[in-house]
C-alpha cells in the first residue's frame, strides 16, 4: 500500500483511498439486498456480472456471505452448541441452512 501511495501525486495520497472505501461501503449496502441470479433468468450474463461486480466491491470477492441479507437472519450459539440449536430449529419446523454456497 505504500508503494501504491509514493507512486501517487500529493493529494491523490489522500483521495485514493477515500474513494476505494467510499465505493466499498457503497457496494455493501447494495450486496444486502442483492440475491445471485438465477440461472436462465432473463439477462442472466448481465445480472450475473453485476452481482460480482457489486460482491467484488463489497470485498466479498464473489465467495463470502452478505453480512446482513434480505430475508435471512442468523443466530449465534457457542461452537459446542450448534449440533443441539440445529436440531431445536429443525424440530420447530425452521429450516436451518448450512455451509454450502447457494448456486449463482
Amino acid at each position: 500500500m505504500d508503494q501504491l501511495a509514493q507512486a501517487l501525486p500529493g493529494r491523490w495520497g489522500v483521495y485514493a483511498p477515500l474513494v476505494f472505501l467510499t465505493l466499498s461501503g457503497l457496494c455493501n449496502i447494495l450486496a444486502i439486498g442483492l440475491k445471485p441470479p438465477t440461472w436462465g433468468s432473463k439477462n442472466y450474463a448481465l445480472r450475473k456480472i453485476y452481482y460480482l461486480v457489486v460482491t467484488w466491491g463489497a470485498l466479498n470477492l464473489g465467495h463470502a456471505a452478505n453480512r446482513l441479507q434480505c430475508e435471512r437472519t442468523g443466530l449465534m450459539v457457542k461452537r459446542e452448541d450448534v449440533d443441539r440449536a440445529v436440531q431445536v430449529l429443525s424440530q420447530n419446523g425452521i429450516s436451518v441452512l448450512n455451509k454450502a454456497k447457494p448456486p449463482t
